[in-house]
């Protein structure tokens, strides 16, 4: 029997173990009145809690996501896991990359109107974290669409810089924010709580309006 179960974050398989992403059981060890069917040839099998687990070796890796608050049905996450994984899936500390999701904005030094609904930052060299914070369910799909046009590339970038180690001496982090007054999207690169730089505001579709996909997606 083959049964493929599409989970967003980590999904429990057997004995309390957690796994992430589509998943596809191809057996339970040998076991139960159905056969066991041969897994694709694009399939990396690996054995979890007794049970063979493969997973497309052409999936991009999630993201680990450390934590995820439960929501009132006013907001949403903006950004998925999956979403996160594939617009940083090319950066160099994609392996040490966790995510935590709050259920309220983070604090920021930039304007106190401004919804920061996302971030990237590190203090040291093996640990970088990625948040994801919700916004107002009717403004959810214009940060999205922010992100991945605008906000995606910037972190790129950002992450794929040279550093010195003196670098990690403080805490640096990146801010996605938009501003819900004047319906733009803002990006910003911080050192603890000093900004030190604020990139212009970027005009976002009206409410309603069908998102503009980012060029090649």
């Amino acid at each position: 029997m083959t049964v493929l179960l599409f989970e967003e974050g980590r999904s429990p398989i057997g004995d309390g173990v957690e796994w992430q992403g589509p998943l596809r059981i191809v057996g339970a060890g040998g076991h139960g009145p159905f056969p066991r069917p041969p897994a694709p040839a694009n399939f990396d099998v690996h054995t979890i809690g007794g049970i063979e687990v493969s997973r497309a070796e052409d999936e991009t890796q999630l993201i680990p996501t450390r934590s995820r608050d439960h929501l009132s049905r006013s907001s949403s996450y903006p950004l998925s896991a999956s979403l996160l994984s594939e617009g940083l899936r090319d950066v160099p500390q994609f392996a040490r990359l966790s995510c935590d999701f709050y259920s309220h904005p983070q604090e920021s030094p930039l304007d106190p109107g401004y919804i920061v609904f996302g971030g990237v930052g590190s203090r040291s060299s093996d640990e970088w974290r990625v948040w994801v914070s919700a916004v107002p369910s009717e403004l959810s799909a214009a940060a999205r669409e922010f992100a991945v046009n605008h906000a995606f590339p910037f972190l790129r970038a950002w992450l794929s810089r040279p550093r010195e180690d003196t670098w990690f001496m403080h805490y640096h982090w990146c801010a996605i924010a938009i501003d819900p007054i004047t319906n733009e999207g803002i990006l910003a690169e911080l050192e603890e709580q000093r900004v030190v730089q604020k990139l212009p505001p970027v005009h976002l579709a009206p409410r309603g309006s069908a998102p503009r996909s980012a060029p090649g997606r």
